[in-house]
């Protein structure tokens, strides 16, 4: 056991630079240095990936493409996107690939399209475009090995809502947002549903356009959930990501339009639908920034500072999340599973730590990429183990449900 637990102390401490809840600044985007908001961030193959967006003191977007290694702290200029200056765009990570779309040029000329990235092979491929309306800043999230995009800016604030699936490359109309239109709202994905809220509208609603109301959408019914108001001021324009099963929101602006004191960072927790504060990012409020996960770390790119003079900033934080410290923190961090061998290069195999916890109901088993994204379920005996052998190194959260109790750990992938 001690073997064990060394060998989870030292992959997950290589993967995190620092214990605890903290920010610090990490090397920023190199010379010669171009700030921008809205840059278009992802995080593939424990990389972090950003490309495009504006600068407004040069009045330029661009179609520069960078990636970062977190561990020697360095960033790499690869070739330009091929899709076109842009800013106001929307990416993430699926399945192992980059996805980009959507956003304007510098005319005002508004995309509908969608773009793949391979990072094994470096090469972008261009996709089905939306059947919808070119928009600039929409809700863009994966669920399932689908792509959902709603909302945004197109001549007025929109609710609809739209799923791309990734292997059929095909579009489908959804049921629309059941709120005000809006632009720029926050959203994230966990587990089997999408998460929207906040943004713009065009409506007044208590006094404002900048709103705090929040819902989950449920992909296998094709239905939205109105939850309970965020807790604190409405905001927009702001970054946002998921970690470990919870959502993240981060920066903005606040109710009046007009930048966040702090660079606040709020979590929210799908269990109990509640939303946490936790430490701001230093530096104060940011306008449209990016945000990327690897690992246990959360990082934050860009974005226009309000002091001094608005500046269109490059440079890049990092969010320390606690790690967890030996596999005994895992057995015991609120549930119960243990998971082995860890790390794990073929077949992982799944038991309770109390015996006595054991039922005779099959368990369904999901996991997790570090960013909180469902890559796969499935149904097993405690007794049978799961292969893993084709997924990607790197870490990733399992969940197990068999009916009477969830028990979720962590487990490293060779």
């Amino acid at each position: 056991m001690k073997q064990f637990s060394f060998l989870v102390l030292f992959v997950w401490s290589f993967m995190s630079p620092a214990f605890g809840q903290s920010w610090e600044q990490k090397r920023s985007l190199p010379a010669p240095p171009l700030g921008r908001n809205h840059p278009v961030t992802f995080a593939l193959e424990d990389k972090g990936y950003l490309l495009t967006g504006g600068n407004y003191d040069q009045f330029n977007y661009f179609t520069d493409f960078f990636s970062y290694d977190p561990i020697a702290d360095t960033w790499t200029q690869l070739d330009d996107f091929p899709g076109g200056a842009r800013s106001f765009a929307v990416g993430l990570a699926a399945a192992g690939k980059g996805y980009i779309g959507f956003g304007n040029n510098v005319a005002g000329e508004l995309f509908n399209d969608l773009w793949e990235y391979s990072p094994q092979t470096g090469e972008w491929k261009q996709l089905a475009s939306c059947p919808c309306s070119g928009r600039t800043h929409p809700a863009f999230m994966e669920v399932g090995g689908k792509i959902y995009v709603g909302m945004g800016n197109s001549s007025g604030n929109l609710k609809d809502f739209w799923a791309y699936d990734i292997a059929t490359d095909t579009w489908e109309q959804k049921a629309d947002l059941p709120a005000q239109a809006r632009h720029h709202p926050f959203y994230f994905s966990l587990g089997d549903y999408a998460y929207v809220g906040f943004g713009h509208g065009s409506a007044m609603v208590a006094g404002w356009v900048v709103y705090n109301d929040f819902y989950r959408y449920d992909p296998a019914n094709d239905t939205w959930t109105a939850l309970q108001n965020f807790p604190g001021e409405g905001r927009v324009a702001g970054t946002q990501f998921s970690y470990n099963g919870k959502g993240y929101v981060l920066h903005g602006e606040g109710q009046d339009h007009y930048y966040l004191d702090e660079g606040e960072l709020w979590e929210f927790d799908p269990v109990t639908e509640t939303w946490t504060q936790l430490p701001s990012m230093p530096g104060g409020g940011r306008w449209a920034p990016g945000a990327f996960v690897i690992g246990d770390v959360a990082y934050s790119a860009c974005g226009t500072a309000i002091t001094p003079d608005f500046e269109e900033k490059y440079d890049l934080w990092a969010y320390n999340f606690p790690v967890i410290s030996s596999a005994e923190d895992v057995v015991n961090n609120g549930d119960k599973l243990v998971v082995s061998p860890n790390p794990v290069s073929n077949i992982l195999q799944i038991k309770l730590s109390d015996e006595s916890l054991h039922t005779n109901r099959m368990p369904e088993i999901e996991v997790f990429s570090s960013n909180g994204q469902l890559l796969f379920h499935t149904v097993n005996s405690w007794e049978e183990g799961m292969d893993v052998s084709h997924l990607a190194p790197g870490l990733y959260w399992i969940r197990a449900n068999d009916g009477l109790d969830t028990f979720s750990a962590k487990f490293v992938k060779h």
